[in-house]
């Protein structure tokens, strides 16, 4: 039997999804364990990064639940640097949970034509990508803490995605296992309600501006859509 009926990621972006959700029976964790949790029949159901979703599609399924996807800029997929400017040729430090987001940095670049190779890190923090590589991909609440820092913004990657590609950037998608018979729950066409709060907390809990983290959660859905099929229909065509 499992012990949790959701597990939902450890990331700002969630905070309003688990305030509606309203419940007790979850668990919150990284990209890399919510997926073990549904695989383990830990959690009923996941909130797991498109990549995994598709790398696991044999044991997983996605299942009719929210998922996370940024219209305009996502303010929190960033390509930074200390001090350089985007040029070709380029290293870039990439942690373990960027996964979905280094694929859509990777059309990206390759539609700019720029040149790049991936150094990957187990560090998330801006800070100690940077000492390992002079760009930097970082996502979540360690890009958002970039804007209380002088490191310099070249790229944000959901936009440029979307304004090459003219898709909504989708990151990650709820799931079950394969052969599981969850039923579909509404709880996240609440969270517009919450995200005031969560748009006060998370500028007190980071120090930076309101008007960061308001067009942060203005510009995050968790709604499915023809959109956001078309943009999962996408990726996983480079899967095969």
């Amino acid at each position: 039997m499992a012990k949790y009926n959701w597990s939902f990621l450890k990331m700002s972006h969630s905070d309003p999804l688990v305030m509606s959700y309203g419940r007790d029976d979850y668990v919150r964790s990284s990209p890399d364990k919510c997926l073990k949790s549904v695989l383990s029949g830990e959690s009923l159901q996941s909130m797991v990064s498109l990549i995994s979703y598709i790398e696991n599609r044999d044991r997983i399924r996605m299942i009719d639940g929210p998922l996370i996807s940024f219209r305009n800029q996502s303010v929190s997929t960033l390509l930074i640097s200390k001090d350089r400017y985007l040029s070709n040729d380029i290293e870039i430090a990439i942690s373990g949970d960027t996964r979905t987001t280094e694929f859509y940095m990777e059309r990206v670049l390759e539609a700019m034509r720029i040149r790049f190779n991936v150094r990957r890190s187990s560090k998330l923090e801006a800070s100690d990508l940077l000492e390992d590589s002079p760009y930097a991909l970082v996502i979540g609440d360690e890009a958002l803490k970039v804007y209380g820092s002088r490191y310099r913004i070249l790229l944000d990657i959901g936009f440029e995605f979307s304004r090459i590609f003219q898709m909504i950037p989708v990151y990650a998608v709820s799931t079950a296992l394969a052969d599981s018979s969850v039923n579909a729950e509404d709880f996240f066409m609440k969270t517009d309600r919450f995200k005031p709060k969560c748009t006060d907390d998370l500028s007190d809990q980071l120090g930076i501006s309101r008007m960061i983290v308001s067009r942060y959660y203005s510009n995050l859905s968790y709604l499915p859509s023809l959109s956001t099929k078309a943009t999962i229909d996408y990726v996983l065509s480079f899967f095969g």
